[in-house]
């Protein structure tokens, strides 16, 4: 197939062979997840009629689509366990590749602070070593300590990695992933190829947020060329963190906050308001103005 312009959204791959057990115990009832639709589905079902027993979330590695997304579930299942009275009779763990509940320190904190108030109990700078489906347990390696932990029902991110068409092919970069100029999303050696998304080497902290960005600057370039749009890395990760509210992070490839209300500095901040913007208005611009090229 020849073309004059090929553009690459492959996104990224999955892969759950990546940790000893996690594929085989994704073939059981006590493994869920929100990245794939079954287990997703399962994941409502399970967290919402658990009443005890201990419960692991994890957190991908980057390079991970939205790696942060693995917390949603964590925090609304924590509110409703809370108001159904059992949150004090079920164990929560929480295990992450990351130093910090986020990358940025003012969006850590209002997350930590609601960790906290759930009382669950947090390994940073977390690998998996291993899961054990029969036996219902993995083992989480910090500083070179390994310490084993028992699950009855284990909410698991896999590992994500650039698709391996990309990697064998004369597209990647350094990282595997499409090498393309940070600014216009134009490959670096080839003119006429172009990558954004979850596929693109553009920054380390992935995020379906920044679709509406970087579509806009494809666009431009194919067909209005002289205008010359440079993407900054900008980028949103909504944390529900009650069923109420929400902390709505707003960020550039540089870790600074990117607030889309330029003057509200603490937009971040756990809030109804953004709750509600994430809950009701953004699906409306999506299906109603994004996908149709409007927004």
């Amino acid at each position: 197939m020849e073309y004059d312009q090929l553009i690459i959204a492959a996104g990224i791959e999955q892969r759950w062979n990546a940790i000893p057990g996690l594929q085989e115990a994704a073939g059981g009832a006590s493994l869920v997840s929100n990245y794939t639709l079954d287990l997703a589905e399962a994941a409502s079902t399970g967290l919402r009629e658990l009443e005890s027993g201990t419960v692991v979330f994890t957190q991908a590695a980057e390079p991970a689509s939205c790696a942060g997304v693995a917390q949603k579930p964590l925090y609304l299942a924590c509110d409703r366990w809370r108001e159904r009275g059992v949150l004090d009779r079920i164990r929560v763990v929480f295990v992450t590749p990351e130093p910090a509940p986020f990358h940025i320190d003012a969006v850590a904190s209002e997350l930590r602070r609601t960790l906290d108030a759930y009382g669950v109990e947090t390994f940073y700078a977390a690998t998996i070593a291993e899961v054990r489906p029969h036996a219902s347990e993995l083992d989480v390696v910090v500083d070179g300590q390994t310490t084993t932990i028992g699950y009855d029902l284990l909410h698991a991110s896999p590992p994500q990695m650039p698709a391996e068409w990309i990697a064998e092919s004369d597209l990647h970069g350094d990282d595997g992933f499409v090498d393309v100029d940070r600014e216009t999303l134009r490959h670096r050696r080839w003119d006429d190829v172009w990558a954004l998304g979850d596929a693109a080497s553009l920054t380390r902290i992935r995020s379906g947020g920044a679709i509406r960005a970087q579509a806009k600057i494809v666009a431009d370039g194919l067909t209005r060329p002289r205008r010359r749009g440079q993407y900054d890395g900008y980028s949103e990760t909504p944390f529900t963190v009650t069923r109420r509210t929400a902390v709505f992070a707003e960020f550039d490839r540089r870790g600074r906050l990117r607030p889309s209300i330029p003057w509200w500095r603490t937009l971040y901040r756990e809030r109804r308001f953004t709750y509600f913007l994430d809950r009701w208005v953004l699906p409306w611009v999506y299906w109603n103005l994004i996908l149709k090229g409007r927004a």
